[in-house]
C-alpha cells in the first residue's frame, strides 16, 4: 500500500511539472575549532609522581567534516495535500545530495525509498526543514529530481536536522601535542621523558626522547621550557614552570 502511493505520487509529480537537479554533496568543512590545552600555569608550584606528566600541551584546529548522514533532533510531522510523513528524533537519514529552493541551496535528506522511487525531505542552510519534499525517481537509467507543488505545514518548526560530522585534525595549521613526564631520579641524575603524540590517532605515540640532567639540578631547560625544581626525590617532584614560549597565544 506505502509502496503503491509512493509510486503514484512521483509519477503525478513527474508528469506536473519540471525535473530540478540535484548536485552531489560531497564531505565538507561544517566548523573548525581550536583546541590549546596546558596542563600547568606558569609561575604556579606543581608536584607530580614518577610516571605523571610534569606538562601536557594540546595546540592544534580540528576540522568537522560533514558525513553523508543527518538526523532530526525531535520527532517531526510534514503534512499538506496527499503529503503526511514523519521523521523520527535520532534516527539517521542519507543525504542524496543538494537542491536549490528558491535560490537556498538545500540538502535533501531522503528519509523514504522504494526501488526506483524516493522522496527526501529539504533541509536549509540553516538546519530548518523547508516545507516542501522532493520527489525522485530513476528514469531510463537516471534518477530524475522534481519538488513536491504542496505546501507543507510543519508540526514543530523548531526542529532541527543535524549533519553528522567527523572530527580531523586539521595539521595544515600547525599541531602540537606532546607531555613531558617525570621517571624519577638515579645515581647518574634526574630523568625526564618526552613524548609526542601523533595527530592520526592522538592516542599513539610517535615519538619520545629520555632525558637526564645533573642529580640536585636546580633548573631544567627543554625546548621552549624553563623549569624551577624545588625538590626531586625517587617518588616525586615538585617544580613550577617560569617559561613556556606561549606568553602570547591567539586563535
Amino acid at each position: 500500500m506505502r509502496f503503491a502511493f509512493l509510486v503514484m505520487l512521483t509519477a503525478v509529480l513527474f508528469c506536473s511539472g519540471c525535473f530540478t537537479p540535484m548536485r552531489v554533496e560531497g564531505p565538507s568543512t561544517l566548523s573548525e575549532q581550536h583546541k590549546f590545552v596546558k596542563s600547568y600555569s606558569l609561575g604556579e608550584q606543581k608536584t607530580v609522581t614518577v610516571g605523571d606528566s610534569m606538562v601536557k600541551v594540546e595546540d592544534y584546529w580540528i576540522e568537522n567534516l560533514g558525513s553523508q548522514f543527518a538526523y532530526a533532533n525531535n520527532s517531526v510531522n510534514l503534512k499538506g495535500g496527499p503529503v503526511n510523513v514523519s521523521l523520527e528524533a535520532n534516527k539517521r537519514y542519507p543525504i542524496k545530495g543538494s537542491i536549490d529552493v528558491e535560490g537556498v541551496a538545500c540538502l535533501a535528506v531522503a528519509f523514504e525509498q522504494s526501488g526506483d522511487f524516493g522522496r527526501c525531505a529539504l533541509v536549509a542552510p540553516d538546519g530548518s526543514l523547508v516545507n516542501r519534499i522532493a520527489a525522485t525517481a530513476v528514469i531510463s537509467g537516471r534518477e530524475k529530481t522534481m519538488l513536491s507543488p504542496y505546501n507543507l505545514t510543519i508540526s514543530d518548526p523548531s526542529v532541527r536536522i543535524v549533519r553528522e560530522s567527523t572530527p580531523v585534525v586539521k595539521t595544515t595549521k600547525g599541531y602540537e601535542n606532546y607531555e613531558l613526564l617525570y621517571t624519577g631520579v638515579s645515581a647518574t641524575g634526574l630523568n625526564l621523558t618526552y613524548r609526542e603524540f601523533s595527530p592520526e590517532g592522538l592516542a599513539r605515540v610517535a615519538f619520545f626522547q629520555n632525558l637526564t640532567y645533573e642529580a640536585g639540578a636546580k633548573s631544567i631547560t627543554f625546548k621552549k621550557f624553563r623549569i624551577a625544581v624545588e625538590k626531586a626525590t625517587s617518588e616525586s617532584i615538585t617544580f613550577t614552570v617560569l617559561a613556556d614560549g606561549y606568553d602570547v597565544k591567539k586563535d
